[in-house]
């Protein structure tokens, strides 16, 4: 949990100055020095005063395969049995840890006296030096605190400014966003009440109002006011009250309190997920809504253009300013996808975030129209839910329609939803039920890639009776289904993986006539899909391999081996360089460049599934002559251990 960093006036609180006018005498500063004091203070800063000046090293271990090491200096606000919590002069909150067994920890006591002459003969930054002068004056060192902030003040004037302004407003140009960075970051932490948020962005807009993140600060405190009296005005409720109130009004006020939804990321570049995965989601509203299903979608619906916040920070990167705080409309999204395997947001880049990318609106149209489209199913759904009868619950599944890929009605024409929406409304069926209704999608399911995954979870339940329709299917699609990735490609990856001898070898059959699209489909097929995670190749090529899904038997590998190595002979080039893109190697490491023939692929699975008898040593980059000797030692090698012609 995030300690609070307070970044507003809420009183003097850089109390304990000593020598301040009118307390322990007149006070040895300047006007000018106390008015740069003063702009400090109403940062609204935690006091320093009375606190020691520290410096914790964090030095890695001596077998350490990289050395390193971490130095951080500052006042140490706080201190527990797991670390530290310490404000640097860059006014950042660093938090080291005590116990890390990959570091070394030592933690010494500085003489801010000694510290601020050193800072002072060094001094390049003018808001360093106003800082660490804010941390002197409160701890009764005015003349170390007066010398600092005159040699901040003899800095050299940035380059184009002529006129020499105030310290405060010099530095205010750059501590903008160290200061709205805390801000954010302290919507992490619950223990920071959103009144204390709303009057440090007040705070922010006093203090900067040149700075081009005052818009951000702008909309925060327009959105907290309104938070701030919906929270005085809203009654509070027991878990027994909530439980007690109609689904509806339950639905309601769930949605209210997902502005105490306090979720994380896991990962960078990456987006924030409102669930953090841990105990704390036990009892959260987000987690309340997602075991309501279904009946919580239309609310959810209607609740995807709010901007009120979340207590969910997300990030591009974390050592830089693009912090963001989740909205309750993304919330919302994230708990459509769940319910319904919907997801009508697609960003472009790797911070991209609804609400923040002002998609709401749009966003939201495309779940009413879709919601509009199949709310008709509610009925039948929740009597397949209440079912008991196997029979009677594939009846009833049967009965839905397959709503497989296609447009939404009324949304935009790029407006697509999923197959997946009616299996996971239903995740009580189970046994002979799942496998009756399943079979009836795979004979009935006009759509290709609907019939492959009601085939895969068939296979999956140990049922493989839908194998020879999947293969009917393979050889009868048109030419155009079968060079989609998604259509035909989800089609050949269940065949290349269902370990059945005849789905193969209809893969393979009448290849050589096929367009070059298709035969990269089917080539790619064994390296991906149902076949599980790609291991990477060691330098020497050992090590690799593909951990199967279905582990397939001695016939089936041949005749994958003797597939893949009749692709060996296809040197037909890629002159659009599609086959680079879709490399498995390059998927393992984006440095390699892979051949640009579906040889050069064939050469990749062969290495990929059979490493011991296919050796490929790693090289980010190979040239052309390398593949053709792999691809002409791959021949012979696959004749070794065949005795005969790759099979055409």
């Amino acid at each position: 949990m995030r300690r609070a960093l307070p970044l507003v006036l809420l009183a003097l609180l850089l109390g304990g100055t000593a020598r301040r006018a009118g307390a322990d005498g007149p006070s040895s500063l300047a006007e000018v020095d106390r008015r740069a004091l003063a702009w400090v203070e109403g940062l609204g800063r935690p006091s320093v005063a009375g606190r020691p000046y520290v410096r914790i090293t964090s030095t890695s271990k001596p077998d350490a395969l990289r050395p390193w090491s971490h130095v951080v200096e500052g006042v140490l606000l706080a201190e527990s049995e797991a670390g530290w919590i310490v404000l640097t002069p860059t006014l950042r909150t660093e938090r080291p840890r005590r116990l890390d067994s990959a570091w070394d920890v030592h933690r010494e006591t500085l003489d801010l006296e000694t510290v601020a002459r050193e800072e002072r003969a060094r001094l390049s930054s003018p808001a360093r030096g106003l800082v660490l002068a804010a941390f002197c004056a409160a701890n009764g060192l005015e003349a170390a605190a007066g010398d600092l902030l005159a040699a901040a003040r003899r800095l050299p004037l940035p380059e184009g400014e002529a006129i020499e302004r105030p310290l405060e407003e010099r530095v205010a140009d750059g501590l903008d966003v160290r200061v709205i960075w805390e801000i954010t970051l302290d919507f992490d932490d619950l223990s920071v009440p959103r009144t204390r948020l709303l009057a440090q962005l007040e705070a922010f807009l006093a203090s900067f109002p040149k700075s081009k993140h005052r818009p951000t600060a702008e909309e925060g405190v327009r959105i907290l006011a309104r938070m701030v009296a919906e929270d005085a005005a809203h009654p509070a409720l027991t878990p027994e009250a909530l439980a007690a109130l109609p689904v509806d009004a339950r639905i309601q006020e769930l949605i209210f309190r997902l502005r105490d939804q306090h979720g994380a990321q896991f990962s960078q570049p990456g987006s924030p997920s409102i669930f953090r995965f841990d105990d704390e989601d036990a009892a959260s509203p987000a987690q309340a809504l997602q075991d309501l299903g279904m009946v919580a979608v239309p609310a959810l619906i209607e609740a995807l253009d709010d901007h009120r916040f979340t207590r969910t920070v997300g990030y591009w990167r974390d050592f830089t300013y693009s912090h963001y705080v989740v909205r309750i409309g993304d919330a919302a999204l994230e708990l459509l996808g769940r319910s319904t395997g919907q997801s009508f947001f697609h960003g472009t880049y790797t911070a991209a975030s609804m609400i923040k990318d002002g998609e709401g609106k749009a966003v939201q149209a495309r779940y009413r129209a879709w919601w509009a489209e199949v709310s008709g199913l509610a009925a039948p759904l929740q009597a397949l839910t209440a079912a008991t009868d196997p029979v009677r619950r594939a009846e009833l599944a049967r009965a839905l329609p397959d709503r497989g890929p296609g447009a939404i009605l009324g949304a935009p024409a790029d407006a697509r939803w999923g197959t997946g929406m009616v299996q996971a409304a239903c995740p009580g069926m189970s046994g002979a039920a799942t496998c009756l209704w399943l079979r009836a999608v795979v004979a009935e399911s006009p759509h290709p890639r609907t019939k492959a995954l009601a085939a895969w979870a068939l296979r999956d339940q140990g049922d493989a009776t839908a194998v020879p329709s999947v293969i009917a299917l393979w050889r009868n699609l048109s030419a155009e289904q079968r060079s989609d990735p998604v259509q035909g490609g989800a089609v050949a990856s269940f065949l290349a993986s269902c370990g059945d001898v005849d789905a193969v070898r209809a893969l393979f059959e009448g290849l050589d006539s096929r367009p070059p699209a298709v035969r990269e489909l089917v080539v790619l097929a064994f390296s991906r899909g149902g076949l599980g995670a790609v291991r990477g190749l060691a330098a020497d090529g050992s090590g690799g391999g593909i951990e199967e899904r279905w582990k397939p038997s001695a016939e089936v590998s041949r005749a994958v081996e003797d597939g893949i190595a009749a692709r060996l002979s296809d040197l037909e080039p890629d002159p659009l360089g599609v086959r680079r893109r879709q490399s498995p190697l390059a998927d393992l490491d984006p440095q390699f460049d892979a051949g640009g023939r579906t040889a050069d692929l064939a050469i990749e699975v062969l290495a990929l599934r059979w490493p011991d008898a296919y050796p490929l040593p790693f090289v980010p980059v190979r040239p052309a002559d390398d593949w053709e000797e792999l691809r002409t030692g791959f021949l012979v090698t696959w004749r070794t251990r065949r005795a005969s012609p790759p099979p055409r």
